[in-house]
């Protein structure tokens, strides 16, 4: 079913999209509490690092489902990141996209919790947007480490070099 509320192009994923043989993702939270889901949908251009995701954000009374488009090597740096704060318990971890759609600061407590700050846009630019806050502990951490090296190994980074942490 087609969205009718914005403009044709506006916003959308292209119909076109090399899809792996499962669908790539990673998660913080639980399904029944607060969380935040990113799945990649495929490329939109196989011959770049742009991906095609849906975005979806569960958080007290508020919810979204937004498609974006995001850059293969964010995950690289976000993964490396987590690493670091899941070793220690200390510090932050950075998910932050080109386009400012998506933005996840993850800060850790030194006792073994997590926070998850975010921020997500329906749409790039001048989109609305919706900010987030829940808690993880540090046991969510080594699923979430290798569903990102499972979208590294499905996309990987072909030709933008690392933009600077």
């Amino acid at each position: 079913m087609e969205n009718l509320s914005s403009p044709p192009g506006y916003g959308r994923r292209s119909s076109v999209k090399a899809q792996p043989s499962k669908m790539a993702s990673f998660k913080f939270g639980t399904d029944a509490g607060d969380h935040l889901i990113v799945e990649i949908d495929g490329r939109p251009d196989e011959r770049d690092d742009w991906v095609s995701a849906t975005i979806i954000v569960h958080v007290g009374s508020f919810s979204a489902t937004v498609d974006a488009t995001l850059v293969t090597c964010d995950f690289p740096r976000f993964r490396t990141q987590l690493e670091s704060l899941y070793k220690t318990l200390s510090g932050s971890a950075d998910f932050d996209t080109i386009e400012r759609q998506l933005q996840i600061n993850c800060i850790g407590n030194e006792r073994g919790g997590i926070a998850i700050n975010g921020t997500v846009l329906d749409r790039v630019g001048d989109g609305n947007e919706l900010r987030f806050r829940f808690d993880i502990d540090q046991t969510y951490l080594p699923r979430i480490i290798s569903e990102l090296r499972d979208i590294e190994s499905d996309f990987p980074n072909k030709i933008h070099p690392a933009f600077p942490q």
